[in-house]
């Protein structure tokens, strides 16, 4: 890994510095869209939340710092959203899916069979040009975890689609790849009850 995520992963781990470490909660883990929701806790209604997501991380930084960032939570549940900046970095759909199955096995091996969810991966305006390469990923990831009782797939790239199918991009910030409140309002809406 980079000396970039070196950096993100210590800025992650000296924001938690000081708060006790709280096993048995509900891990939310993979980058910046997930980083950003502050209010998670408060928009879910759940404050078993622990939000673990480091910024710029892709799937396979996200398997790579499991063992530092998630082993000491040992979550009973996790959420998983990454692959965005696999795709905004260049990697095949393929590439994504096999970071994503070592991630999974990681989880497996050490949680055993807690409830995993993966969220889909966001369309966005930036990166409207890589919109089949995301679609593809994400088909690829939700059969893969199709297989797994335990697994829960979570489309939220259909609800974030105008009537034309077309990426609204009212729901962005001015870079056009993060989201503002409008965009986690959709996501909160899609995942009350679901994870």
């Amino acid at each position: 890994m980079t000396e970039e995520y070196e950096v993100l992963v210590e800025e992650l781990e000296s924001k938690l510095q000081g708060s006790k470490v709280e096993t048995g909660k509900t891990v939310f883990y993979g980058s910046s869209s997930f980083r950003l929701w502050e209010s998670v806790n408060s928009d879910l209604a759940d404050d078993q939340i622990i939000n673990l997501a480091f910024g710029g991380s892709t799937m396979e930084a996200c398997q790579h710092y499991f063992e530092r960032i998630v082993l000491p939570y040992a979550p009973s549940k996790m959420v998983i959203y990454a692959g965005d900046n696999d795709i905004g970095n260049g990697s095949t759909p393929e590439e994504i899916l096999e970071s994503f199955t070592k991630l999974y096995h990681k989880i497996r091996a050490n949680f055993n069979d807690i409830p995993l969810t993966f969220l889909s991966i966001k369309p966005s305006p930036s990166r409207w040009d890589q919109v089949e390469k995301i679609k593809k990923t994400n088909r690829l990831i939700k059969h893969f975890i199709s297989a797994d009782i335990h697994c829960k797939y979570i489309d939220i790239f259909e609800p974030m689609l105008d009537e034309n199918k077309k990426v609204k991009k009212e729901l962005f910030i001015e870079d056009g790849l993060h989201m503002n409140a409008a965009g986690y309002a959709i996501w909160s809406q899609v995942m009350t009850d679901s994870i």
